[in-house]
């Protein structure tokens, strides 16, 4: 048997107070200055492909943005027409003109997220079973470290992982334990492989500042491939 689970999404926010990602530290405006909405739709199908073992896949969109009523800033361009910045030689004005972002990505707004989880059990030796899990997910947007909101419109690389486990059980409720483990109702030896490819995932970025005031948003990595072994015993 197998159950699908879906829900559908629209909402609506008003005195929103706009926050920042800032490596790991969320740092908040303070003041209720925005407006805003969420729209999406999730998925999620599981079920026994072998009987009293569930499996899963997960589907999911998302799309929230948020407009501050007082971020409107002003553009300078040179002689050339070109906007100044810190790569721009030109730093003479002759012209502006104000902008007005509107809706920009919320630190939150991922556009699709793919997860699948399956386990399975040997035919012949069924204290024998492997999982294998994978993870999909497009990616997050970020900006320089300021309080310029409408600078974070960036957007991290897709976050891509594959796991496997190997598990062995020892004591269930149809093979009681012995010796040591004869008080026990469960009893398993696992080996999980995270991060089996060993795919580089960006987790956040540090800024640098060249010789030129240009900014260089340079990549931090999650972990890569990480072993672990566990023993579990349950009385």
């Amino acid at each position: 048997p197998f159950k699908l689970v879906s829900e559908l999404y629209y909402k609506t926010y008003s005195s929103l107070i706009p926050y920042e990602l800032e490596n790991v530290r969320l740092r908040y405006y303070a003041r209720n200055n925005a407006v805003g909405f969420a729209r999406g739709a999730d998925f999620k199908l599981n079920g026994e492909f072998v009987q009293g073992i569930e499996s899963w896949a997960s589907l999911s969109f998302l799309s929230t943005k948020e407009d501050l009523v007082d971020d409107q800033f002003t553009r300078f361009f040179n002689q050339q027409g070109q906007v100044i910045d810190a790569g721009v030689r030109d730093q003479v004005a002759v012209d502006s003109a104000v902008v007005r972002p509107g809706f920009i990505p919320r630190p939150t707004d991922q556009l699709m997220s793919f997860g699948l989880f399956f386990q399975d059990q040997m035919l012949r030796f069924k204290d024998y079973k492997v999982n294998i899990n994978l993870v999909f997910a497009t990616g997050l947007p970020f900006g320089p470290p300021s309080f310029d909101r409408f600078g974070d419109t960036l957007r991290t690389p897709s976050y891509r992982r594959v796991d496997i486990g190997f598990l062995r059980e020892i004591v269930n409720e149809n093979k009681p334990g012995k010796g040591l483990l004869k008080h026990a109702k469960q009893a398993f030896l696992s080996v999980e492989v995270f991060n089996l490819l060993q795919i580089s995932n960006t987790i956040n970025y540090q800024w640098i500042e060249g010789t030129n005031g240009a900014q260089y948003a340079v990549p931090n990595y999650l972990t890569a491939r990480r072993v672990n072994v566990k023993f579990v015993v349950r009385f």
